[in-house]
């Protein structure tokens, strides 16, 4: 249990083992982190919360130290040096009207090239991967396609991409704000009307991160 391994340590090296306030820090329910504590795999939203918290990644976070390899693929660098392992969630974000999610447990990690990430402007402990269900952002990312999300967003930039959590579902969408506050939903495909948020209501759109690159296989079903 690699993730309540570190999270018991964090425990006791910032809040004495004091769970309660280990909670405060890092704003999550006292309860959710004596879940965690005992083996509970955490949910997405959590896991990036402890991650800023704690200024520790979340690569380092779920890394299971016994899958190091110690070969060395670049001078002087080992393989966990070269590659950051990237988190795949079992959620699908929504490209059409809207998918409850299911689950936020961590399905597999993906290895990264650090340098690769640094080129796309993300950092590898803000890295997260979703799949995408649905057409409304065809021709941009199909049906089925597999999403990289930074989750390090300081501002939503007009017509960029981003992961949006509306109540229980997780929706992709292009997004515009106008001056009024009003948030536009904005999918790629024509046949998708946009959906319009007035300010006092956008209050209940949560930005998980911007969609920075995607991915699908031109083989088979396509979905991993």
């Amino acid at each position: 249990m690699p993730f309540a391994e570190r999270l018991n340590e964090l425990i006791d090296q910032l809040s004495e083992g004091n769970k309660a306030a280990f909670a405060r820090l890092c704003g999550v329910q006292e309860s959710s982190i004596r879940q965690y504590a005992a083996g509970t795999k955490p949910s997405l939203d959590n896991l990036i919360a402890i991650s800023a918290a704690t200024a520790k990644s979340i690569d380092w976070l779920v890394r299971d130290d016994g899958a190091q390899i110690s070969a060395e693929p670049e001078e002087g660098k080992g393989l966990l040096d070269t590659f950051a392992l990237v988190p795949r969630y079992d959620v699908r974000a929504s490209a059409g009207l809207g998918a409850v999610v299911p689950s936020e447990e961590i399905l597999e990690y993906l290895a990264f090239r650090r340098e690769w990430l640094t080129r796309l402007g993300v950092s590898p402990s803000n890295a997260i991967l979703s799949e995408i269900t649905g057409d409304s952002m065809e021709p941009t990312i199909p049906d089925g396609a597999l999403i990289l999300i930074n989750t390090a967003v300081d501002k939503v930039m007009n017509g960029f991409i981003y992961a949006i959590r509306r109540d229980d579902e997780l929706l992709v969408k292009r997004v515009q704000i106008r001056v009024d506050g009003t948030v536009v939903l904005i999918s790629d495909n024509p046949r998708y009307e946009r959906e319009e948020f007035p300010a006092d209501k956008a209050v209940s759109l949560h930005v998980v991160g911007q969609v920075v690159w995607n991915a699908f296989a031109l083989v088979g079903k396509g979905r991993l």
